[in-house]
């Protein structure tokens, strides 16, 4: 349920959404750690708003749920490029 609001906040271009998303994905989160749908879209909604590391904890962590996903090169790529990015300018 909280991953499916999070990502209904996401979708919609509101005052504050984008920060009722983080909140509904982090409640899905402490409800379940597992949630790799939470950990994908958190990843997401961290690059956009700059903040590498937290993106890259929870990209990696969608990767260890899902290592059958089918955008799963797509989130590696996410990871090197946040990665390499931290790198030349942490």
């Amino acid at each position: 349920v909280w991953s499916k609001l999070g990502i209904a906040y996401k979708a919609k271009d509101c005052n504050g959404c984008k920060n009722k998303a983080i909140e509904a994905l982090l409640s899905a989160e402490k409800v379940d750690a597992k949630d790799w749908v939470a950990h994908r879209e958190l990843g997401y909604l961290y690059k956009d708003d700059g903040k590498r590391q937290q993106a890259i904890e929870h990209f990696k962590k969608y990767l260890v749920l899902r290592p059958d996903a089918p955008d799963i090169e797509t989130v590696r790529d996410e990871v090197y490029y946040l990665q390499e990015e931290t790198r030349r300018s942490p």
